[in-house]
């Protein structure tokens, strides 16, 4: 029998899942990992100490970064690092961390869009 612990946390893992999205196994179109989301994608790039997210539609066309905000957090092996991400140019957010990053550790995406919804991506 379940006990109402161990029910109550079977409870939130279920609500929680649906919100987030796992990377597929291809690249992106710059060479990241990419993730479909119920009506975006979202790619995520490592390169050295740089952090690049680009947004596109459910088809795949680019989303003005123009009014959007972020967050990276990249889990290294001395812990995680919470990376926050701007608008650099017109489809991509970008940010920058202290150290070199390595390019295929697991890392979670925030993203707030222009109208003022967050969506967001696990990448294992």
């Amino acid at each position: 029998m379940i006990d109402q612990a161990s029910r109550i946390i079977m409870i939130g893992v279920a609500m929680i899942l649906p919100g987030w999205a796992m990377a597929h196994d291809g690249a992106g179109p710059h060479g990241g990992r990419l993730v479909d989301l119920p009506k975006h994608h979202l790619e995520l790039v490592v390169k050295n100490e740089v952090v690049d997210v680009f947004v596109s539609d459910q088809a795949s066309r680019p989303i003005s970064a123009a009014g959007l905000t972020g967050l990276a957090i990249v889990v290294t092996a001395s812990g995680s690092t919470r990376i926050p991400l701007a608008a650099t140019d017109a489809n991509r957010l970008s940010g920058k961390a202290d150290a070199k990053l390595p390019g295929g550790a697991k890392s979670v995406v925030q993203v707030r869009l222009a109208d003022g919804q967050t969506i967001q991506a696990s990448f294992d």
